[in-house]
C-alpha cells in the first residue's frame, strides 16, 4: 500500500526515522526544483516531470524527476532524485545531459558540495569549489 506524502509514494519504508529523513531530503530537493522551473520559464524551455522509482536500503518510494527539454523536444537534461542517504551527506542528486554527469551532495553541515569527473582521470570525481 502507497502512502502520498509530499509528493513521495512510499511503497516501503521501515520505520519512522527514514520516512522523515525522506521528507527532509525531498523538501530540500523542491527547495533545488523552485530556482531550476524559473531559470528554464525564462530560457523557453520546457521541463516534463516524471514519476520514478527509488529503491534505497530502508525504503522504496517514488519521487519527481524532472527532464529539461527544448521547445523542439530535444532533450537537454535530467535533474534525478537518487538517494536520501550517504556517508557524510543527506541526500543526492544527479544532472545527467549532453554535458556529461554532475553529482549534487546535501553536506551534513548545510554546505552544497558539486563533484564531476577529473579532466586528468576520467573515472575519478574531484569538487568543484
Amino acid at each position: 500500500m502507497s502512502e502520498k506524502t509530499m509528493n513521495i509514494e512510499f511503497e516501503h519504508v521501515e520505520n519512522q526515522a527514514a520516512k522523515n529523513r525522506i521528507r527532509r531530503y525531498l523538501e530540500r530537493v523542491e527547495q533545488l526544483y523552485t530556482p531550476i522551473k524559473q531559470w528554464v520559464r525564462e530560457e523557453n524551455l520546457v521541463i516534463v516531470p516524471s514519476r520514478v522509482d527509488t529503491i534505497e536500503r530502508q525504503a522504496t518510494y517514488k519521487v519527481t524527476q524532472l527532464t529539461l527539454k527544448t521547445q523542439e523536444g530535444e532533450t537537454l537534461a535530467e535533474i534525478k532524485p537518487t538517494s536520501s542517504i550517504l556517508v557524510a551527506g543527506e541526500g543526492l542528486i544527479e544532472i545527467e545531459g549532453w554535458f556529461g554527469k554532475e553529482t549534487l551532495v546535501y553536506m551534513i553541515k548545510d554546505r552544497l558540495l558539486i563533484t564531476k569527473p577529473s579532466r586528468k582521470d576520467r573515472t575519478k570525481n574531484v569538487t568543484v569549489p
